[in-house]
């Protein structure tokens, strides 16, 4: 019981150490945009200015670290840009139904599956459900272009 207490310790900590990873992501991305935006940098050789060095420690980052964070926004990004052509729909509605489809038929099967039959049930519940939750915050962010940010649709 003790090894099954452990094992979904470690696994715990392993998935709220990936949902800080992502949550630090989002804000790494928010802060680079709200920076770049606000210092109208949107060119880095604007105004015959040098172009900028970009060294991650300057952030506080390892170059690994910001690595790392690249990559994972470039996917979040790709895989909602995926998502959103292949269930698009000319109209919001029709659109908004069609992505909580899929979530709704994602969620499930992925519920439905036994991922890591070697480990107690209580762990891959555990896991299970923080996928789900990760998967319907990426579908529900994903709107249509008609659809102005604020609605929550």
């Amino acid at each position: 019981m003790n090894e099954e207490r452990s094992a979904l310790e470690a696994l715990k900590a392993s998935i709220d150490k990936q949902n800080r990873l992502q949550e630090e992501t989002n804000n790494l991305l928010q802060a680079l945009m709200i920076g770049l935006l606000d210092k109208g940098e949107r060119d880095p050789n604007a105004d015959g200015a040098k172009q900028r060095e970009h060294d991650p420690k300057r952030s506080g980052l390892s170059e690994e670290r910001a690595h790392d964070l690249a990559w994972q926004i470039a996917m979040l990004e790709l895989l909602r840009r995926i998502v959103a052509e292949a269930f698009f729909h000319a109209d919001p509605a029709e659109f908004r139904r069609r992505m909580k489809t899929l979530e709704s038929v994602t969620v499930d099967e992925l519920r439905d599956r036994r991922f890591f039959p070697d480990k107690p049930e209580a762990a891959e519940n555990f896991i299970k459900e923080t996928a789900a939750s990760v998967i319907t915050g990426i579908l529900t962010s994903i709107r249509h272009p008609n659809d102005s940010r604020g609605d929550g649709a």
